[in-house]
């Protein structure tokens, strides 16, 4: 069995326990560790005592949105994480990518290929 501590880890941002739970069992099983967080305010604070090493994030989210999120991750932070957004919108999720410094985006839920496709194109597994 791999120590856990050795595993990339992901944040994993929505508001939908049960869109979490989906992102959080795929990414395991792809030899990730996760936290979860049920907003972007509360993504930031696991962002700031975590050691990150890839954000999927939701855009459509009370408290803080994922928009919000991705600049208030600019301002406070001086790491450079990759970001996916994960929406149901293709809009937001170009708009995010575009404007925001996403590195790309995933339809939710996600199908398992799709999700280990991006990872490796991204260089991450």
């Amino acid at each position: 069995m791999l120590d856990s501590s050795s595993l990339p880890l992901a944040l994993v941002i929505d508001d939908d326990d049960k869109n979490r739970q989906i992102f959080s069992v795929a990414l395991k099983k792809l030899g990730f560790e996760t936290i979860e967080a049920e907003n972007g305010k509360v993504g930031l604070e696991r962002l700031q005592t975590n050691p990150i090493t890839v954000i999927f994030l939701d855009y459509a989210m009370p408290y803080m949105n994922g928009f919000e999120f991705l600049r208030a991750q600019k301002f406070t932070t001086k790491k450079d994480i990759p970001v996916i957004m994960i929406s149901t919108s293709t809009s937001h999720n170009i708009m995010a990518v575009e404007q925001y410094a996403a590195r790309h985006w995933i339809h939710k839920p996600p199908l398992p290929h799709e999700l280990e496709e991006t990872l490796i194109m991204m260089g991450l597994i």
